[in-house]
């Protein structure tokens, strides 16, 4: 029998030991959490700038608006670990430190190296390693919206910048002139409303190289909305699409292009060899050469090069090597959505740490389990954190309470069973828009974030 002394002593030695061993094994110094922890340490809440997702539809007419701060989010929803997201150039490399300074309060920071679109720098990389070496508050990094492509190859959008000056021009080069009579453009589908381009002209060259104007006309202010345009014939050596107005009344004041189609005696014009060009792009992902996509030839089925994105693999794993700071090996989690499930995202993510799971469609959420255990097999033994909207940007409404429910209680199960590392959700920018689902989200994180949590993954 050992005494009550004895036994305070070893008890003291053996958490001291413990204590050394886990910050010396890391476990301190990164986002990973002690066999202690309990749900809320593994709960996360996806930030960004204030207002850059004002504009999304509510329904009823209204469109969201909000003044939350990251950190007033994060607080509204009652989590203490942030996910920090940049805009291009939104907030400027310039302001990186007054945020950093900002979440001080915060338990752990993930900062991203990619911000929304995939916008990415050398200048802001550099930034995000430098603040991460002055502040221990930064504990990983994420790469948003990373990979370009889809498994199920659906392109995205070609969208102009952001208060762009009007008039747009996309312009559009075959090899070789090339006879066509009829044009076919597609609405944007974009998540808030935004990029809609309203009235439009079709110009045409011919060997000459002289524009002329073939038609004018307007773009519905319906996502997807297609206008057809019929040509008076003959062959082109260019084209040239003006986007002259937008029907945009928020932030974005800009344009965009989901598809072109080109067409000759109901033969739709192969694309694979033309070139297309436009005076604006939002960013590297929302290319020009998007728009041309759906009328490439598909890719080969067993095509096993890396997929677009915002790095190489190889500057990826260069990138990795680095992400010792200040001492601290700090990880790189990697976005991936439930449509980019393919071996095929392989060779960038086997240079990452980690994945998140996001479903950008809410009526994809009834696959979850079935995606997630796709993602599992895919990418194992990498642990997966889950990404829960609080809004349903693929269909730009609102979520509905049953599909929040439905996908956080099984990130609750895959939490207990320790088959994800933590949950996040997404964004402190719709927290202060009086949605349900947010304040169903408020009620369920108090009612569960006391319950402890196992000490592994699998």
């Amino acid at each position: 029998m050992v005494c009550a002394k004895t036994f305070q002593v070893k008890s003291f030695v053996c958490a001291s030991l413990i204590l050394f061993a886990v910050i010396e094994g890391g476990l301190a110094a990164d986002e990973s959490v002690s066999a202690r922890s309990t749900v809320a340490d593994r709960l996360w809440i996806w930030t960004h700038p204030v207002g850059v997702h004002d504009g999304i539809d509510l329904g009823g007419g209204r469109q969201g608006k909000s003044q939350m701060t990251p950190v007033q989010g994060a607080n509204y929803l009652g989590v203490s670990n942030v996910y920090f997201i940049h805009y291009p150039s939104n907030p400027p490399v310039a302001q990186f430190r007054q945020y950093a300074l900002d979440f001080r309060p915060m338990k752990r920071v993930v900062w991203s190296l990619t911000g929304a679109g995939g916008d990415t720098s050398s200048e802001g990389r550099e930034a995000v390693l430098k603040l991460a070496a002055e502040f221990p508050k930064i504990t990983g990094f994420v790469l948003d919206d990373f990979l370009h492509w889809s498994a199920e190859s659906r392109p995205d959008p070609w969208l102009a910048a952001n208060g762009v000056q009007f008039p747009v021009s996309l312009l559009l080069t075959p090899p070789a002139p090339v006879a066509i009579d009829k044009v076919v453009l597609a609405q944007t589908r974009w998540h808030s409303g935004d990029y809609r381009s309203k009235e439009f002209a079709v110009d045409m060259a011919e060997d000459t190289k002289e524009w002329k104007e073939v038609h004018r006309g307007t773009l519905a202010n319906t996502a997807a909305a297609k206008a057809e345009i019929k040509l008076p014939g003959g062959k082109a050596a260019a084209l040239r699409i003006r986007i002259l107005s937008t029907h945009d009344n928020g932030a974005a004041r800009s344009c965009g292009l989901a598809d072109v189609e080109l067409w000759e005696a109901n033969r739709r014009v192969p694309l694979d060899r033309w070139k297309v060009s436009a005076s604006s792009v939002y960013s590297e992902r929302f290319c020009a050469d998007n728009v041309l996509a759906t009328g490439r030839s598909a890719p080969q089925a067993l095509d096993t090069r890396p997929v677009p994105a915002s790095m190489t693999p190889e500057q990826l794993k260069a990138l990795r090597e680095r992400m010792t700071v200040a001492g601290r090996k700090l990880p790189i989690t990697c976005v991936i959505y439930t449509h980019q499930i393919s071996p095929r995202i392989l060779p960038h993510v086997n240079q990452v740490d980690k994945v998140a799971l996001w479903t950008w469609r809410s009526e994809d959420l009834a696959d979850l389990e079935a995606n997630f255990e796709k993602l599992q097999r895919t990418v194992r033994p990498k642990p997966i954190v889950l990404g829960c909207y609080l809004f349903d940007y693929g269909g730009n409404k609102q979520m509905t309470v049953a599909r929040m429910k439905h996908q956080c209680e099984l990130g609750l199960k895959w939490l207990q069973q320790g088959k994800i590392e933590g949950m996040i959700f997404l964004a402190s920018n719709v927290c202060d828009m009086d949605l349900p689902a947010v304040e169903w989200t408020r009620r369920w994180i108090v009612s569960v974030g006391k319950q402890p949590l196992r000490d592994s993954f699998r």
